[in-house]
């Protein structure tokens, strides 16, 4: 039997989270019996919850260090006769990693981005040589974006055997009503993430203004959503639409461009969706995005000159980017035809056949 447990700290909407739902997807479907273990309730266990065969729920998880929580993952591994633990997110990758080394099980980290690294200062350096440590505990280390890879081995400084890169793939979106294209309608610009750290929508907001031939919607939820509403109020801008959370957002189709601006990201699944369905992109020169333009859009610097500039540029060769994003996203990141690099990975780490 092959079984393999997802760990994961948070059940909330996000990209590590989408990814999880996906590989669940396609695990199962190729006969893998999948496991998870998360904080609480919440989109994931929503979304996968038809698939997954038991699930360890426990607030433990969101505890930076937890000896007890540890010995409940442990047992969870045991009993369920796991064969391979794939980990996610900051506290995912302690617990999960500690626990199948305990377990005497194999296991897997997925980066996402190293969070270890943005920190900045002193602490960077304490959670680099932290997850130098564990990258010794695990059987693998999967990059999602070659960026991800070059801090791998050049700042944090794990092994390259431990090593693997498979970009972030998803299946395209489908979802919506395509917009036709006009010349008397404004242009449709789109984000779609949490409204906290280390996403910067109030930066995005402000960019708008004194685009008069351009829209913005903003979906998400957090922290940052009072701030918005004050920068929208005190600016008067007219082409701000605040949505809130969707949690299972798929219209990309209606809009023409994706913007995400951000401190840090892995290879953001939000800007995969939007590629898949045609939209020119704006983001930020961060982590693996750099991965993601291919004459379909612009890779801005994070202030607001410059943001205005990539979304004005996208309005201006808008055919051709959009033309060029899907184009790029079947060429490189669809997981229909990706699947088989994650499963023959699996395998491999497993020792499965």
């Amino acid at each position: 039997m092959k079984n393999v447990l997802f760990v994961i700290t948070k059940s909330e909407i996000g990209g590590a989270q989408k990814f999880v739902k996906e590989q669940v997807d396609i695990l199962t479907s190729a006969g893998f019996n999948c496991y998870l273990a998360t904080n609480r309730a919440g989109w994931l266990t929503e979304t996968t919850g038809g698939k997954i065969r038991e699930s360890l729920i426990d607030a433990g998880i969101e505890s930076r260090l937890s000896p007890q929580y540890l010995i409940r993952l442990k047992s969870f591994i045991r009993s369920n006769n796991i064969g391979l633990v794939i980990c996610n997110s900051a506290n995912g990758g302690l617990y999960g990693r500690l626990a199948a080394r305990f377990a005497g099980t194999r296991s897997i980290y997925v980066t996402h981005g190293w969070s270890s690294v943005y920190n900045g200062g002193l602490i960077s350096i304490v959670f680099n040589k932290v997850e130098r440590f564990l990258s010794t505990l695990s059987d693998g280390v999967l990059c999602v974006s070659q960026n991800d890879l070059k801090i791998a081995k050049e700042t944090i400084g794990i092994k390259p055997s431990r090593l693997k890169v498979i970009l972030n793939s998803i299946y395209p979106c489908k979802a919506g009503t395509p917009r036709a294209a006009s010349a008397d309608r404004p242009v449709r610009v789109l984000t779609v993430c949490r409204l906290s750290h280390p996403k910067l929508p109030e930066m995005l907001a402000e960019a708008m203004e004194g685009i008069a031939d351009a829209t913005l919607t903003i979906v998400g939820d957090g922290n940052k959503m009072t701030e918005l509403r004050e920068i929208i109020n005190s600016r008067q801008l007219t082409n701000l639409e605040l949505k809130g959370e969707i949690p299972f957002f798929q219209d990309f189709l209606s809009y023409d461009i994706f913007a995400l601006v951000s401190k840090s990201e892995g290879l953001p699944l939000s800007a995969l969706e939007a590629m898949s369905a045609g939209l020119a992109i704006v983001i930020s020169d961060v982590g693996g995005c750099s991965e993601l333009i291919r004459e379909n859009g612009e890779l801005i610097d994070n202030n607001v000159p410059a943001i205005k500039q990539g979304i004005v540029s996208c309005m201006n060769n808008l055919e051709k980017f959009q033309r060029n994003s899907s184009r790029f996203f079947s060429e490189n990141f669809d997981l229909n035809k990706n699947s088989s690099m994650y499963i023959s990975y699996y395998n491999l780490i497993a020792g499965w056949s």
